[in-house]
């Protein structure tokens, strides 16, 4: 029997024509070693260009199956070594699809194998140039003229080490097509979502023309969540290639629409989907079921943020139906357009000296910004669990090289246990940045001007935290002393004779605020905090969602200005405000809290009680003192919910442990108390706890919002900007 497997891909040419190739996914050697033998010199392509004439060359991944041995090799070209995750993955896909052809057990685990194809230099017949490997060979060689209807052969170019025909990429940035390429198409669907019967069904329009090769194609699919339609559409994306031709499939949901949850449950707990194509001739269903695990936090994702953007707009079926008709006129290529990630699953396996150390840093810095981590995640399917690891690699990579991460990216150091805070974050730094110069002779691989920028950006992190300078730090500008400002220290910082006057001024300038803002919090730029509180009811809601670490970073200093926003017109200060006060546990903030408490009109008084709760059973006396001052009913419940938070504690995750916590005993004993109104208080704190305990699992993320709640909406919002800033709001330093 021969295991030989031919697929099919889009290769793009040298002279910019884009091509249906075949692709040998499989080689039986045994059973066909001349074709073994072709692979293994020009690759696993097969296929003429219209246009030139050129033949299809590249090093693509391919599976060596020697049956006589029972063994099966996947062969790679050596640069997609950072790759090796994502195609083994890809290798088990496979196996799943050709199942019931013969597949044996020993191909589940290939051996790995790296290799590159002869120089095309010393191909006498006519070939295309070496490009890197992959189904869409994209190579930007300008096209060669012809001599007698024959192509020239590739020349190098002298200035390039790799020479015309190798595509230059950035770190591990990947390229889609050119544009003006017309890809060939399977056509562009739009369909609907259902859930049937345990099963989330994709169902589309397709006519039987086309229903033969899309019962064959091999599919792919990923959550989808397009933002830019006028409305979200939430759905999933299913993209089929079959003989060169490139179809997608778009099953839409209304993420305001309340039985769209369903469908995202199901999806977020595994993702797969029932494609149906229509029935046979027999009247029997025709499907084919198409997943990948892996993407269920993509799905958490997408739907929650659609269901926030769709409340913030006009929701309702007429906007969702004008959307998804405009996406009906976008064709295949509309549709993929940016459909190829910014960067690889697997890549920053292993960073190597300062300099990759400071591009991984650099592109992780890109990729990570709003608008390129939502497409990144939302449209290109990248996992959200491969972005989370890939992070804490490029982070470990650049302190292990003694380089400073961008400032949105401090936190998530500490949270990723790379360092214990920010004062062991800056000690470590200095001293891997001293030991790294050390042993690398000098400077390393970091030129003079980097090296003295990489020892000038720790001191700028000593100084917008308040730190204490390590001595290798202080060392290091001894050495490099030379004055420096930075371009962003240029645009950001108040030149020191500005008056009061002056920046008051240019904090109610909304084209650089939330900069200067930051700087005068932080004590970068002259001026008192108390400028900012002036202003800050001008602030918009993102202006204000990213002004928040920087006043959280504050703590104490920031209360007086916090407990006098408790009273702002605006909900989103007042709620902001009870939300930081409730991390900086200052004692003087406990009674402008208790009043806002009962004073609070909107569902704010949630957050309000929430911050009460984090000062722990020094916060009993005074609430119940607050409840014998008052007579409302309303009151008590607010006193209760109060009470409830302070009665989990340490415990938030369990809200019945078997060891009660003291805080928890301590709102236990109030059920004795002689004023019935306390009794009553501490009664219902104890009934609700488990309500509670997911308000709280819903503020960290760790549950879905119950509702299209705007209030609830901004509580998140603002803990993710205090807690994981790059992850939602653009934090610039």
């Amino acid at each position: 029997m021969d295991l030989s497997w031919p697929d099919s891909a889009i290769f793009a040419c040298p002279c910019g024509t884009m091509h249906p190739v075949k692709y040998w996914r499989w080689i039986d050697a045994a059973a066909r070693p001349d074709l073994f033998e072709a692979v293994q010199r020009d690759g696993p392509f097969e296929g003429p260009c219209p246009e030139c004439g050129r033949l299809a060359r590249a090093a693509g991944t391919w599976l060596h199956v020697d049956v006589p041995a029972a063994t099966a090799t996947l062969m790679l070209s050596g640069e997609r070594r950072h790759a090796v995750p994502g195609e083994l993955r890809e290798h088990l896909f496979a196996i799943e699809r050709r199942a019931a052809e013969g597949v044996q057990t020993w191909m589940l685990q290939p051996r790995l194998k790296f290799f590159e194809l002869l120089d095309a230099s010393r191909i006498t017949r006519r070939t295309a140039p070496l490009a890197r490997s992959g189904e869409l060979i994209i190579d930007d060689a300008p096209s060669m003229p012809l001599m007698g209807g024959e192509p020239m052969m590739t020349r190098r170019d002298p200035t390039s080490p790799k020479g015309i025909g190798v595509p230059q990429l950035i770190g591990a940035d990947s390229r889609g097509p050119r544009p003006g390429i017309k890809m060939p198409s399977l056509g562009a669907w739009v369909g609907d979502l259902e859930w049937a019967g345990g099963e989330v069904v994709l169902r589309f329009p397709i006519g039987p023309d086309e229903r033969k090769s899309w019962i064959t194609a091999g599919l792919r699919a990923r959550p989808i969540l397009l933002r830019q339609f006028g409305y979200p559409l939430f759905g999933v994306r299913v993209l089929g290639a079959f003989m060169g031709q490139v179809g997608c499939v778009d099953g839409l949901l209304d993420p305001a629409d309340p039985a769209t949850e369903a469908v995202a449950k199901s999806l977020s707990r595994r993702f797969e989907v029932l494609v149906h194509l229509g029935e046979d001739d027999e009247g029997e269903p025709l499907t084919r079921a198409v997943g990948r695990s892996g993407l269920e936090s993509n799905v958490q994702l997408c739907f929650e943020t659609g269901r926030e953007l769709a409340s913030q707009g006009v929701p309702g079926r007429e906007s969702f139906e004008k959307a998804r008709d405009r996406l009906t006129q976008d064709s295949v290529q509309d549709r993929l357009e940016n459909a190829n990630p910014t960067v690889d699953e697997g890549a920053y396996q292993h960073i190597v000296g300062a300099v990759e150390a400071a591009a991984a840093l650099a592109h992780l810095d890109r990729i990570s910004r709003k608008e390129h981590l939502s497409v990144l995640l939302e449209e290109q399917g990248f996992p959200v669990v491969e972005y989370d690891r890939l992070r804490r690699r490029v982070l470990a990579g650049s302190l292990e090289a003694g380089l400073v991460a961008p400032r949105r990216f401090w936190r998530r150091v500490i949270s990723s246990g790379l360092a214990v805070d920010l004062q062991d974050y800056a000690r470590r730094l200095a001293e891997n940045r001293a030991t790294y110069e050390q042993e690398s002779e000098g400077e390393g691989d970091l030129g003079p001007d980097e090296a003295r920028e990489a020892w000038q950006d720790i001191l700028n992190l000593c100084q917008r935290k308040a730190l204490e300078i390590p001595e290798p730090l202080k060392a290091a500008l001894e050495r490099h002393r030379e004055p420096r400002e930075s371009s962003e220290d240029a645009a950001s910082t108040v030149e020191e004779d500005q008056g009061v006057d002056e920046i008051r001024r240019l904090l109610r300038n909304a084209d650089d605020r939330v900069r200067l803002a930051g700087d005068v919090l932080q004590g970068r730029a002259q001026g008192s905090p108390d400028l900012v509180f002036e202003v800050l009811d001008e602030f918009e809601v993102d202006e204000l969602l990213a002004l928040l670490p920087d006043l959280s970073d504050m703590g104490s200093r920031a209360v007086p200005g916090l407990s006098e926003k408790l009273n702002s017109p605006r909900r989103e200060i007042r709620q902001a405000s009870a939300i930081l006060l409730g991390l900086a546990l200052d004692p003087a903030a406990l009674e402008p809290l208790l009043v806002r408490l009962l004073a609070e009109d909107t569902q704010v008084w949630l957050d309000v009680a929430h911050a009460i709760g984090s000062y722990g059973v020094s916060a009993i006396s005074p609430l119940c003192e607050l409840l014998r001052r008052e007579s409302a009913i309303e009151a008590t419940d607010r006193v209760a919910r109060a009470l409830a938070e302070i009665a989990l504690g340490d415990t938030e995750s369990d809200p019945a442990p078997q060891t009660p916590s003291p805080a928890y005993e301590a709102v236990a004993s109030l059920l004795e108390s002689t004023d019935a109104r306390v009794s009553t208080a501490s009664h219902r704190a104890l009934a609700t706890l488990r309500d509670v305990s997911d308000f709280g699992a819903i503020m960290r993320g760790e549950l879905p919002p119950p509702e299209h709640s705007t209030v609830r909406r901004f509580a998140r919002r603002a803990y993710e900007a205090i807690m994981i800033p790059e992850l939602e709001v653009e934090v610039e330093a």
